[in-house]
């Protein structure tokens, strides 16, 4: 009788769902919650994998039921929500959301050009991020973008500059400032953005400065002040702390004459990867931890930022089985089995695992199918796709069953920072995104044609890549870049769209 013993699994897959709009039918098939069967509504739309798949009801829901909880909890100060674009700016993602009276963050001009066009007022947007151009500052200023975060002196200066050209003779400048607390917000090193090394924010010194310069140029109407400390935070000790910090130094500059009348206290809230971890904090106890830090502030209204988790789990990146790979490794003087499990979704679709270390649960479409590939034991599996670096993986597992070649497989929790992200390494196509409604599936925007892929591999494919209605804007500027995220007739209007 042989020795060895069934390795324990560190990471057996997940039979539970992290991904709320869907289940698993008496068959072990993926289903949505009003019982249609994945695998066979997607084969149907004949929509070549990898794709996202999103879930437009979830989406909603889950916006109602983060204002919901605030507000409940603030009452009676004003809560202004406004979705952080970034985590995901397909024009229909967005139209949910504002469809649910958020307005939008944006970090670059042409976020905000998308969210308009996605039906957000240019009025109900925040302006943040550390980099804004000069040309930014000026497309800004002319569509009216309803406030603008400072997070050095150095673009106070820059703003100062070009308000009194833009703003109409009676209009103030809404500002915030965004002030660096130096707070760890716990998780990846990439993702955090509180503390005195992170580029990001102002001193409170800084801040200080600004303030009282601001108050010299009477069309700037300094009345906020910001924070963000990072992402994926599961800890409301944290928050507690950094909203605590925040408090204090509103009510500071509040006794100093500053009318400080906002807390903006940006986003960062856990979504739900791993069914096997400790959930993340519930919207009701994220907003008590709001309530508790500003029950004796003097502030008229909170801003908040979300993103990631209202989106991370309205989304699944669908992918099937390429090939499977197989060697022997020699452990302990005993061969061993080991598998890869080649997807043909790869790095360039989902980067976040190459570029956080982070896991999304896989799920095959329908459980218990496959080849047996051990009779005894657990076999060591790679899930990875087809690029060329050793970064393109996915998870490991231990598993007993290996799927079919073309088996449909879904990872979870790809609802933000996922397509946003994707690129065209290895002369990979941007994968195609679908939005799930009620029962009705459509494609909200189509993968690259080989012709198009090729077209942008081409010199200067397009100089014509000014969207037409936007003010002011300076044709070839570095801010008129448009990123590649629509579906197009042809490759030129492909550069020429935002989402």
């Amino acid at each position: 009788m042989s020795s060895l013993k069934p390795p324990t699994p560190a990471e057996p897959p997940s039979k539970k769902l992290v991904t709320p709009w869907l289940r698993r039918n008496e068959h072990g098939a993926l289903e949505t919650r009003s019982g249609i069967e994945l695998e066979s509504a997607l084969a149907a739309l004949n929509v070549a994998t990898p794709f996202y798949l999103y879930d437009a009801e979830f989406l909603r829901a889950r916006a109602r039921a983060f204002r919901q909880s605030l507000e409940q909890a603030l009452n009676p100060r004003r809560v202004q929500l406004y979705y952080a674009v970034k985590a995901n700016d397909r024009q229909q993602v967005m139209r949910e959301l504002f469809s649910q009276g958020y307005g939008a963050d944006v970090v670059t001009i042409h976020e905000a050009h998308a969210a308009h066009r996605a039906g957000c007022a240019y009025a109900n947007m925040v302006f943040s991020g550390v980099g804004k151009t000069e040309d930014e500052i000026s497309q800004a200023l002319a569509c009216g973008i309803g406030r603008i975060h400072l997070e050095s002196e150095e673009e106070f200066d820059m703003i100062a500059g070009r308000v009194e050209d833009h703003a109409a003779s009676s209009s103030k400048l809404a500002v915030g400032i965004r002030i660096n607390p130096n707070i760890e917000a716990g998780g990846h090193e990439y993702i955090s953005t509180g503390k005195k090394s992170d580029k990001f924010g102002v001193s409170l010194a800084q801040a200080d400065s600004i303030l009282a310069r601001a108050m010299a140029i009477p069309r700037f109407h300094v009345d906020t002040i910001a924070l963000h400390i990072g992402s994926q935070i599961d800890s409301l000790e944290r928050f507690a702390t950094a909203f605590g910090f925040l408090s204090t130094y509103i009510e500071s500059c509040q006794k100093r004459g500053f009318s400080i009348s906002r807390a903006g206290l940006g986003g960062g809230l856990a979504a739900q990867y791993d069914a096997q971890a400790t959930a993340p904090p519930s919207f009701e106890a994220f907003a008590r931890t709001i309530q508790e830090a500003f029950q004796h502030s003097a502030i008229d209204s909170i801003a908040l930022e979300p993103g990631r988790c209202l989106t991370a789990n309205s989304g699944i990146l669908v992918t099937r089985v390429t090939r499977i790979k197989n060697t022997l490794i020699k452990e302990n003087h005993q061969n061993k089995n080991y598998f890869w499990i080649i997807l043909d979704a790869a790095m360039n679709d989902l980067i976040r695992p190459a570029l956080y270390g982070a896991t999304h649960q896989i799920q095959s479409f329908k459980l218990d199918t496959g080849r047996l590939a051990d009779k005894k034991h657990h076999v060591h599996a790679d899930w990875v796709g087809p690029i060329c670096e050793s970064a393109d993986r996915f998870k490991h597992h231990d598993v007993t069953l290996l799927p079919e070649i073309g088996a449909w497989i879904a990872l979870e929790s790809a609802g933000a920072y996922g397509a946003v992200l994707a690129s065209l390494y290895n002369g990979r196509a941007l994968p195609a995104e679908l939005m799930h409604d009620n029962g009705n599936f459509r494609v909200i925007r189509h993968a690259l044609t080989r012709d198009q892929l090729s077209a942008l591999c081409e010199d200067n494919p397009t100089s014509d890549n000014t969207p037409n209605d936007i003010p002011n804007s300076t044709p070839n500027s570095t801010s008129d870049r448009v990123p590649l995220t629509a579906h197009p007739p042809n490759s030129k209007q492909y550069l020429r769209q935002h989402s």
